[in-house]
């Protein structure tokens, strides 16, 4: 997959559930391309996709849950199905390569956003 390519994480773009910390839709923008998580309304599933130039959605970026990863290059990507084989699931690890420092960001698709948890 060309995501452990892409470069550097440039700017994270997308659309945040008023009053809650949930999104509708999430961008990441790397150097080499851009990654696009959106969850499906109809199976509660996470569609990853990747998309092509700028979009309009509003930056992200300074987010407290994307800020620690701009500039992190993604060293791994999983797709997750849960145990009823649904895939409603994606984590991404985030390298510095300069100081090896990790972060690690799980996305769930849930009653049609995408909730974001920091893993240790």
């Amino acid at each position: 997959m060309w995501i452990e390519e892409a470069g550097p994480l440039e700017r994270v773009r997308g659309r945040v559930v008023p009053g809650e910390a949930t999104f509708e839709l999430l961008e990441f923008q790397l150097r080499g391309g851009t990654v696009r998580l959106t969850a499906d309304a109809d199976t509660d599933e996470l569609n990853v996709s990747t998309v092509r130039g700028d979009t309009s959605l509003a930056d992200l970026t300074k987010h407290p849950l994307c800020a620690p990863l701009v500039g992190k290059v993604i060293e791994y990507a999983w797709s997750m199905t849960n145990h009823r084989g649904y895939t409603d699931a994606f984590q991404l690890r985030f390298l510095d390569l300069v100081s090896r420092d990790e972060v690690t960001r799980q996305f769930e698709a849930a009653a049609a956003v995408i909730q974001v948890r920091s893993v240790s």
